[in-house]
């Protein structure tokens, strides 16, 4: 049986054996030729002697075709996919006869790359080998200098140690408990005493430095009486306080007027943070009693015979025929009376609430007072 391949798509068919010139039809791309099994399946000799197979891959489906180039007019067709074959994509061609495994070529830059990967390697194992033993180093003297410093520094350490302890038994056993706790008794009852007689060295806050530059006001001979109480007023009431001294039938009356939004949050303008007159007349009456508490404490001793402490809230009144005007109205007014007074020792440290039993109430127009309550948005 001889064979022969399909110059137009190069696929390998076999031949019966005559000596005829049989006309042979490709299965797979219909190619008509001629061919004779006597000349070993070779094409007719107008072939040329440069004949040969090529393998030539399809650049539609990538199947690899065999075709013989035996001249110009050669226009091989993929047999799988019928698209037409080109000789610039040919992958490897062979003499004619049976195809054979091309074999891989290494060109010089591959050759250049796997010799200096070889260096390389080698390098690194030469010096994993051998750097090693060529940088090891002795260490044992300076491990064993350490050691002794080491050993020196904790024993001098101990004996410093055991040096403060000796010497802090011997001052505890000095102590005598009795006596430390005469000197601090002694020490407490100075410290209180100068604090009782505004020793300046003991006003710590702003309120016991106030309590000082009103003492000296109070004790300052030089000043008019009706000054001297302004000056002593003004400074034991909140900013903005209206102050004034009347004269009365046997002594002087101070009238201290102060608005509630001064001594604290939420009461601007004739809007207030509370929803109801109890809650509001509660607050304004605690104010009164720490506000009268700081006037009482310098001006009480000043021969007054009466303090009249008010508290004011911006208000909106309504009159008859439908006008609305703000006011600046009081809200609550107590006096405290010389007599009621007048035995009550002068503490600069008094309780904020030390005077509140004796106050006498002067006006009270809570009952006049409406609260409107306005929710967001509104």
């Amino acid at each position: 049986m001889a064979h022969t391949n399909c110059p137009q798509c190069g696929k390998r068919l076999r031949l019966p054996d005559t000596d005829t010139l049989l006309k042979v039809r490709c299965p797979a791309c219909k190619h008509i030729f001629q061919a004779s099994s006597k000349v070993g399946g070779e094409q007719p000799s107008n072939e040329g002697p440069s004949s040969r197979i090529d393998e030539v891959r399809c650049p539609s489906c990538g199947t690899r075709n065999r075709i013989w180039t035996h001249g110009s007019s050669t226009s091989p067709i993929c047999g799988k996919c019928k698209s037409p074959l080109r000789f610039q994509a040919r992958v490897n061609a062979v003499e004619s006869g049976p195809a054979r495994k091309a074999m891989p070529v290494m060109s010089k830059t591959h050759k250049a790359v796997n010799a200096v990967l070889a260096v390389l390697i080698i390098a690194a194992a030469y010096a994993f080998l051998t750097v090693p033993q060529r940088f090891r180093k002795d260490f044992t003297d300076l491990v064993n200098s350490e050691s002794e410093a080491t050993t020196s520094e904790r024993l001098g350490a101990e004996k410093r140690l055991k040096e403060q302890r000796g010497s802090l038994e011997k001052e505890v056993s000095l102590v005598i408990p009795e006596s430390l706790a005469t000197s601090a008794m002694v020490c407490y009852q100075n410290e209180i005493q100068a604090r009782s007689g505004y020793d300046k060295k003991y006003a710590l806050t702003a309120r016991e430095k106030s309590h000082l530059l009103m003492q000296s006001i109070a004790s300052d001979s030089s000043r008019p009486y009706r000054d001297s109480i302004k000056a002593v007023a003004r400074e034991a009431s909140p900013k903005g306080a209206d102050i004034e001294v009347k004269r009365l039938y046997g002594g002087m009356a101070l009238h201290v007027d102060f608005d509630m939004s001064s001594v604290t949050t939420g009461e601007l303008g004739t809007s207030t943070k509370h929803e109801t007159i109890e809650s509001l007349k509660k607050e304004v009456i605690t104010l009164m009693s720490r506000v009268a508490n700081d006037v009482y404490e310098h001006c009480g001793s000043l021969g007054l015979q009466s303090i009249y402490i008010g508290c004011r809230h911006q208000v909106t009144v309504t009159y008859q025929d439908g006008r609305n005007e703000i006011d600046n109205m009081t809200l609550y007014k107590v006096v405290i009376k010389k007599g009621k007074a007048a035995n009550r020792s002068n503490d600069p440290y008094l309780d904020t609430y030390s005077v509140t039993e004796d106050f006498e109430l002067a006006e009270d127009n809570f009952e006049e007072l409406t609260i409107e309550v306005t929710t967001r948005g509104s």
